[in-house]
């Protein structure tokens, strides 16, 4: 079993948003926007209380799985999934079930109410938007061409039950 760590140092960071940018991770080309983004939200997470990445390595210490969560921009208890993802020989072991887990208890444990996610409507996104169903999530909404011509968005949402006190 993998163990799974928080995001703390920009060493860290360093890696994880290398891991991020790899064809391992995800197989976009990687534009300077995407790379700006992903170096900005691992960065973040360092320096915001709502905001945290985890990780995972292998044996030889490269990182083969990553996960961001931060509170959405009107600080209302709901949060977006940030940069997701698993190494493309570690997949379908239960790796990217951890990581989502951690994201989820640390929404609740700030007292969350809801994740939104996004994703794209490419084939190549359908493992992931099967991933979230499975896990809960319920798309919500459809975008064609949000990202370009021919390559649209969809937000999944996962409600939090409020814990009885």
């Amino acid at each position: 079993m993998q163990k799974i760590k928080i995001v703390k140092s920009k060493i860290e960071v360093k890696k994880v948003i290398g891991f991020l940018s790899s064809k391992e991770a995800f197989e976009l080309e990687m534009n300077d926007f995407r790379q700006r983004a992903r170096k900005d939200a691992v960065y973040g997470s360092l320096a915001k209380d709502n905001h945290r990445y985890w990780f995972a390595e292998d044996d030889k210490g490269a990182v083969i799985a990553a996960i961001g969560i931060g509170e959405n921009e009107r600080r209302n208890g709901g949060y977006d999934l940030g940069y997701f993802a698993v190494h493309k020989d570690h997949r379908r072991k239960g790796l990217g079930s951890l990581l989502l887990q951690e994201a989820e208890a640390f929404a609740r444990s700030k007292n969350g109410r809801f994740i939104l996610i996004d994703t794209g409507d490419t084939a190549l996104f359908q493992p992931a938007r099967l991933f979230y169903e499975k896990s809960g999530y319920q798309a919500v909404s459809h975008i064609p061409d949000y990202y370009e011509e021919g390559d649209g968005r969809i937000d999944y949402y996962k409600k939090f039950s409020k814990l009885k006190k």
